[in-house]
């Protein structure tokens, strides 16, 4: 199934035409001849609209796209501050303490970029206190294969799981100063979420890691790494 999450499935569609060329020339040596006379941006047309392959070039496309969409991994940003203004707050007396969740998969560290206007402007509220600014990339897996965050901050200890089954889903289970934040919710690619506690919030971005970034962040480490040998 293709991934509704990712905006340009059909522009990758697009750029999967050569496969389509190789299967179509494979089976029937008379496709040549269209390659040569027709222009291939117009070409793709032509196959589309030719029977039998119209529907078999559609579907091969598609599920090479929806394998490359699904392939695309996730940069997620999380946010945790205090809220200076909260009132008396207790805990019930059966609270539990955070449980692990299942990790099938790995996460990497990551230079935070997405959250940075939203942490000026809680840096600069006498109401807010920002305790912890957290990025990581994972792959974009369904519940039992993706990764869980493992969250061991300052004061702050927990798990945070984000899954694409069908839909994109966060799962938040964090104690802060022994609070504790229980979360399961949907959520859109690009979109700030917010998760309140009467104690503390968390504000959570996930968007699609570009390779351009990927490739930066990795520059960076290194460097890193070479300046302080």
């Amino acid at each position: 199934m293709i991934n509704l999450h990712n905006r340009r499935p059909f522009k990758q569609a697009l750029l999967l035409r050569p496969f389509c060329y190789t299967f179509l020339l494979h089976h029937n040596p008379s496709f040549l001849s269209l390659l040569k006379c027709y222009p291939k941006q117009n070409l793709m047309i032509l196959i589309m609209m030719n029977k039998p392959y119209k529907l078999l070039c559609a579907l091969v496309t598609l599920f090479l796209a929806s394998n490359l969409a699904n392939a695309k991994d996730y940069k997620v940003e999380v946010v945790l501050f205090d809220n200076n203004n909260a009132s008396q707050v207790s805990e019930s007396h059966d609270y539990v303490a955070p449980k692990p969740m299942r990790s099938a998969s790995a996460t990497w560290a990551l230079s935070p970029t997405m959250l940075n206007t939203a942490v000026d402007k809680l840096k600069s509220s006498s109401d807010y206190g920002v305790q912890h600014h957290l990025s990581w990339g994972q792959e974009s897996l369904p519940y039992s294969r993706s990764a869980a965050y493992t969250v061991i901050e300052r004061e702050a200890r927990g798990y945070i799981k984000v899954y694409a089954d069908q839909l994109l889903f966060a799962n938040i289970d964090i104690d802060y100063k022994g609070f504790r934040m229980q979360e399961k919710r949907r959520l859109k690619l690009n979109e700030r979420h917010f998760f309140d506690h009467p104690r503390f919030g968390i504000l959570m971005q996930v968007s699609r890691l570009e390779p351009e970034e990927e490739a930066d962040d990795i520059d960076d480490k290194s460097v890193e790494l070479e300046s302080s040998r």
